[in-house]
């Protein structure tokens, strides 16, 4: 993955495009700091990275308090907590053992010793193949303190990830999870709204676009109002929006 030192033109670069990394807008980086990205890095505006020194893919007002990899994408309205973590190496449980004996050949692992070389013989370790180092983080989903995801997996649109769970496996649209291992306690809304929910794609649009909507309104409302909206061609699209993508990052180097 990429890497660029930061400079003052390229901070400045991301505020004009309201690309933040505190939440009052003040510097965290200083000249010469190291920034990574993906080569494939889309950021859209009003977001904030509050630590860490990864710019990852993130949606229209989404933030995160945690340190992300550049690997993970967090869609649009999404709220990210301290400390949210993603497993490490994973070892294969359907082999004699767990153990690096049976995946490992590389000649620095010294515990295993016929990798290593100090030892001979005919067993034949096979590589054990790993999922990527990242998530998928839907829109409008919120991830409590202390998670740990397992690699690889999506958590889904309008999802919400208690404090302290260990997801591992897919969360779907619109679920509250939590536990350990984490299990869906409840859903947001009843099936039927949250069918209209996920066909509206309501984060597709900017929210200051919402006229007549208020905050507190049932969700039934919300659908009737943004339905109307939509049919009268009165929302803006997100994707009408400029974004920051690696090539412009790359504009610093």
């Amino acid at each position: 993955m990429p890497f660029i030192k930061y400079t003052d033109s390229l901070g400045d670069f991301l505020e004009e495009n309201q690309v933040y990394f505190t939440y009052n807008k003040r510097k965290r980086f200083k000249e010469g700091d190291m920034l990574r990205y993906p080569a494939n890095l889309r950021i859209e505006k009003h977001c904030i990275y509050v630590v860490g020194n990864t710019l990852n893919t993130m949606g229209l007002c989404s933030f995160s308090r945690s340190r992300l990899t550049e690997r993970t994408t967090v869609g649009r309205y999404s709220s990210i907590a301290p400390n949210l973590k993603i497993m490490g190496f994973q070892h294969p449980i359907d082999r004699f053992s767990t153990s690096p004996i049976t995946y490992s050949t590389h000649p620095s692992t010294v515990n295993v010793p016929l990798a290593a070389g100090t030892e001979e013989g005919n067993f034949q370790a096979i590589p054990y193949k790993q999922k990527v180092d990242a998530i998928t983080i839907g829109n409008d989903v919120w991830i409590g303190e202390d998670v740990t995801c397992k690699p690889g997996i999506t958590i889904g649109d309008g999802a919400v990830v208690a404090t302290g769970a260990i997801v591992t496996k897919d969360v779907p649209p619109f679920a509250i999870v939590g536990g350990v291992p984490a299990k869906v306690l409840s859903y947001r809304f009843r099936q039927s709204v949250i069918d209209e929910l996920l066909a509206l794609n309501w984060w597709d649009y900017c929210y200051w676009t919402f006229d007549g909507v208020r905050a507190g309104d049932g969700i039934e409302y919300f659908i009737d109002q943004l339905q109307n909206l939509k049919a009268k061609n009165k929302l803006k699209r997100v994707s009408d929006l400029s974004f920051v993508s690696s090539k412009d990052i790359e504009k610093y180097v």
